[in-house]
């Protein structure tokens, strides 16, 4: 399968969910809303060159994070670019109360999509040695789920280098590998067979719902929000992660379904589309 050659670099479309991230970047345009921040917290001494090759080595073998985006005949497109060495600021740190200034300077942390990289490394050292990896990159070249194991890696790459052993960790895919698995599905009966099913499915739309007392949550364009976290026990989450994987289902369809499920109690709806607040 190829795409279309632009100075010797394959051009793809991007895939669905890319579009759906691109429209959501052009209708919020100047704002951090598509921003996925994480940390690494290293409590040890650590060696900064060593864990700065170690971004580079993850950077390199994931084609996701060498996403570039371009526009072409008006419209976004993408390649994969060779990895090249990128500025990993360093920190000392002189208390702990600054990390919370780089953590907002990067939460805000303004990309120029067009043809640049979509990501951002800062390293903290603390004075006694020990430190903390900050990094941001834009929703279109990665989500929550492998940001997270991409982090993972970074870590095992890292200790790999140091001389540590450590148990293997997950490995994110290849994109290029899913961008030409999306066109084939496309392509495909089953696409066809999918489509229609959804389609005599809601030939009549139910009711569409939301969280009670969201309606205002848009008003006078204010998209600001904030985050509350929840911990589980082990113990739970063990427990949720082996009845997905008796169900065949993601962690993410569980959690759906159980909000799914709050939504029938409290609106009385046995069936009904669940909308964003804006919709």
């Amino acid at each position: 399968m190829k795409g279309i050659m632009l100075m010797a670099k394959e051009i793809y479309e991007l895939t669905n969910p890319q579009k759906s991230i691109w429209h959501t970047e052009k209708y919020f345009e100047g704002t951090t809303i598509n921003n996925i921040c994480a940390s690494i917290t290293i409590l040890d001494k650590f060696d900064v060159d060593a864990l700065k090759q170690a971004i580079y080595h993850i950077v390199e073998k994931n084609d996701s994070f060498r996403t570039r985006i371009i526009i072409q005949d008006n419209k976004p497109m993408q390649y994969f670019a060779e990895f090249e060495p990128f500025p990993v600021e360093i920190i000392q740190l002189k208390t702990d109360q600054e990390i919370n200034k780089i953590k907002e300077e990067l939460m805000n942390y303004s990309y120029n999509i067009i043809d640049s990289n979509l990501f951002c490394f800062k390293i903290a050292k603390f004075p006694d040695g020990h430190g903390i990896l900050i990094f941001t990159v834009h929703h279109i070249i990665s989500d929550g789920w492998s940001l997270g194991i991409f982090a993972q890696n970074i870590m095992k790459e890292y200790c790999e280098l140091c001389g540590v052993e450590v148990p293997p960790s997950q490995e994110t895919g290849s994109y290029i590998e899913y961008i030409h698995s999306e066109k084939e599905y496309l392509q495909s009966s089953k696409f066809e067979k999918d489509k229609n099913y959804w389609i005599d499915q809601f030939q009549e739309i139910p009711e569409s719902v939301s969280f009670a007392g969201s309606k205002n949550t848009f008003k006078n364009n204010n998209y600001s929000s904030k985050r509350e976290s929840f911990r589980v026990s082990s113990f739970v989450a063990k427990n949720i992660q082996n009845y997905c994987s008796q169900n065949k289902i993601s962690v993410f369809q569980f959690f759906m379904a159980i909000y799914s499920i709050y939504l029938s109690k409290t609106t009385g709806l046995n069936e009904f589309v669940i909308r964003n607040s804006n919709s």
